[in-house]
């Protein structure tokens, strides 16, 4: 990837962690510094670790939200009685976002106006939409280093989690480093605090996450619990479990969930919901039928396979029962068989609540993944299978190979004479695995609609641009012609694989054998002899191609006489629209790839499929299906192809 490459935005909310001081007397105004130009170091499920660096100059920065009013909560809460305040004002100055924020007079957040102005409070977490970075350093042994060019603030907090649990209290914005590239000396100047009392830091440069990090995760797991537990903290028993799994640092979102859905389990539904019917959800759906809920979960999955136009072989024998269900009905079954009963609840709930159980997210990102891989295997697309190999890495290191060097001849062993050694030619040629991928979004909206046709048309498409990067690396190689270990070119006459220009006829195509066939291994020792397999053509030549293939005779009226060769008919016809943008007259003779493997398609582990895995995004009720496709393809040996320029 170049510098200066741009992405699109990072739909997400990111947070960092800053600090505040209070000013002026009683009237409850706060300073605070909420962002600087400091390296930060960022993990995320559906990318690489990657150094973020916010911009801060005239137009990165998007203050619009915060300077119309934006509120101020407490440990990012949504709860009506923790929107403590508001945004007064918000400027860049010195390359530094600050801002103005007033606490509200309200007496139930005294306790919190106490603790800032006694020192006590003093952290602040604040929340913002990535909308553009740009790629400024790549580095091959560490992340990329971006710059955030297009940034907006979105949402500041009062935090009790500190910026550095080590320190305590009087941290400053620009303290602690959340990620160096090189090791601080002990002696290296560290930035100081204008506040009183604040005490400075060095960060050391290794792999364990920094207290900014570790705070930054923190601050999103107390988002994530309060937004999972929206709507329930009416009830008192529900207000208990959400702060006993706040106080609790070891419980993650995951863990938090599963409570939280026991504990409605326990419970009887809302009033004028009915109590739950084992055996039938409250649409009268009958689920013992399908013997179980692992057997409903195949049963709806193949529904849904169907619907998406995906051909199954052997579909489940209660498909047809499940195929008029629709996707909020599987979400309103899947709950109700664990007990819940969703009467009375709306589509929008019934949906933001099954996608917070595994068998939901699982049942469609399976759906999602067969779709890929039947875009995928699509016979139509993958017509460089025919003539690659294939081979397998462990890892995206360089990995190098022996290539066309045939086994030593055997000698003659006299009576107690002795043997000799033998060699073998290691080129010293490598290839490395590069990684694609995409996200395909589902959205809560689409699941609603009970629109298959998002996750379908992103799904296939996803498994059909898989199978087209394949072809066009395949088939740009040969265009190519790239420069082999020997330092001379794929095709070349010192290769003895280039034939005398002529169409595709008996005489050319004999021509083009013989050169194959005569070919030695690079010990120059013994013949390699791989025999043709498969005609590559311009979809220009492809009915010619087809006609010659086909007929008893020549059609080219060359040779009348005779039948046309045994092993003309035997050929794989191969006709790609890639080889007519280089010539619609060039022809390619190749060998088989299964026993004289001479170009490799090269995949992770013997992946030879896209990777799919799923997440939720919580805070939009949203599935994202994450595909992604390790590949390499690479000519090893000249000795397996012949080509002809045609006439």
């Amino acid at each position: 990837m170049s510098k200066g490459h741009k992405h699109n935005s990072i739909d997400q909310t990111l947070f960092r962690d800053a600090s505040l001081a209070a000013t002026g007397g009683d009237d409850r105004k706060i300073e605070i510094s909420f962002s600087s130009e400091e390296p930060y170091r960022r993990e995320h499920f559906f990318s690489e670790p990657w150094i973020e660096v916010l911009g801060h100059k005239s137009g990165e920065v998007d203050l619009g939200r915060l300077r119309n009013g934006a509120t101020v909560h407490y440990n990012h809460s949504r709860r009506r009685e923790d929107r403590i305040g508001a945004v007064l004002d918000a400027q860049i100055v010195a390359g530094k976002g600050r801002a103005t924020i007033q606490l509200s007079n309200r007496s139930d957040i005294d306790d919190i106006w106490n603790d800032v102005r006694d020192g006590l409070l003093t952290n602040v977490s604040i929340g913002y939409k990535i909308h553009e970075r740009v790629l400024t350093k790549s580095n091959d042994d560490g992340p990329d280093e971006y710059r955030v060019t297009s940034w907006e603030p979105v949402e500041i907090s009062l935090v009790d989690i500190p910026a550095d649990p080590t320190v305590g209290v009087g941290r400053s914005a620009g303290t602690v480093k959340p990620f160096l590239t090189q090791h601080r000396a002990a002696d290296s100047a560290a930035p100081t605090s204008s506040y009183p009392g604040a005490i400075t830091m060095r960060t050391e440069d290794n792999n364990t996450p920094t207290a900014a990090e570790l705070s930054a995760q923190a601050n999103q797991r107390v988002v994530d619990i309060n937004d999972a537990f929206n709507g329930y903290l009416d009830n008192p028993e529900m207000r208990s479990l959400h702060q006993t799994c706040l106080n609790d640092s070891d419980c993650s979102i995951n863990r938090a969930r599963t409570l939280l859905l026991d504990e409605i389990g326990k419970k009887k539904s809302p009033s004028a919901v009915g109590p739950y019917q084992p055996g039938y959800d409250s649409r009268g759906v009958s689920t013992t039928q399908y013997q179980g809920p692992a057997v409903f979960r195949d049963v709806v999955t193949d529904a849904l396979l169907l619907r998406s136009n995906v051909k199954l072989e052997n579909p489940n024998n209660h498909v047809s029962d499940a195929r008029s269900l629709s996707i909020v009905d599987i979400a309103r079954s899947l709950l109700e068989q664990g007990g819940n009963s969703q009467k009375g609840y709306s589509a929008s709930r019934i949906i933001s609540r099954a996608l917070s159980t595994s068998d939901f997210s699982n049942i469609l990102a399976n759906v999602g993944e067969k779709i890929v891989l039947d875009g995928f295997f699509n016979p139509e697309r993958g017509t460089h299978r025919i003539w690659t190999g294939v081979a397998s890495h462990r890892d995206f290191k360089p990995v190098s190979h022996v290539a066309a060097s045939e086994t030593p001849p055997l000698e003659l062993i006299n009576e107690g004479g002795e043997y000799k050694y033998g060699k073998l030619v290691d080129t010293g040629d490598s290839i490395a695995l590069r990684t694609y991928g995409k996200i395909l979004p589902f959205t809560r909206q689409a699941m609603i609609n009970d629109d298959l046709n998002q996750l379908e048309e992103s799904a296939r498409a996803f498994g059909d641009s898989a199978v087209r990067l394949e072809a066009d690396l395949a088939y740009g190689l040969l265009v190519a012609n790239p420069t082999m270990y020997d330092s001379t070119a794929l095709f070349d006459a010192g290769h003895n694989n280039v034939g005398t220009a002529a169409a595709p006829s008996v005489v050319s195509l004999g021509e083009a054998r013989k050169l194959m066939r005569n070919q030695k291994g690079l010990n120059d020792e013994s013949f390699l002899d791989p025999q043709p397999f498969a005609l590559l053509v311009p979809t220009s030549l492809e009915t010619a191609a087809e006609q010659l293939l086909s007929s008893i005779y020549d059609p080219a009226g060359t040779i009348q006489a005779a039948n046309t060769p045994e092993f003309i008919r035997k050929l794989q016809l191969v006709a790609d629209p890639r080889l007519d943008l280089d010539s619609t007259q060039k022809w390619y003779l190749t060998a088989n790839p299964n026993t004289f493997p001479w170009v490799k398609r090269i995949y992770l582990d013997g992946q030879m499929e896209p990777f799919v895995e799923e997440n939720t995004v919580f805070d939009r009720d949203e599935l994202q299906i994450k595909c992604r496709h390790d590949f390499a393809v690479k000519a090893y040996m000249w000795q397996g192809t012949v080509r002809n320029a045609g006439a």
